[in-house]
């Protein structure tokens, strides 16, 4: 069964048990172990300590945090520029 880590006061963890509850499929709904997301013991489980965090037992969704890979990639200068001379105003076409 699935185990739906959320907090009473997090929107986006009730967003998650609409859905699953939409879907029909069954879970159970727990508080971060230590009461917190900040806690050591829900670190443990979810590194990246973020709500909410689904876990099936089987696998877990890692975040790019999570593998290390936390750093920002660089944007292309201009790349967003509607004063652009060659016309690219950054959507795709000239």
């Amino acid at each position: 069964m699935i185990v739906l880590y959320a907090t009473d006061v997090s929107l986006y963890s009730a967003k998650v048990a609409i859905a699953l509850e939409h879907k029909g499929v069954p879970y159970e709904r727990r508080m971060p172990p230590g009461g917190s997301y900040r806690a050591p013991e829900y670190r443990a489980i979810v590194p990246a300590g973020t709500l909410p965090a689904i876990d099936d037992g089987e696998s877990r969704h890692r975040s790019r945090a999570e593998e290390g890979d936390a750093r920002r990639r660089p944007v292309e200068v201009g790349a967003h520029d509607p004063d652009r001379a060659d016309g690219n105003h950054g959507h795709g076409y000239a």
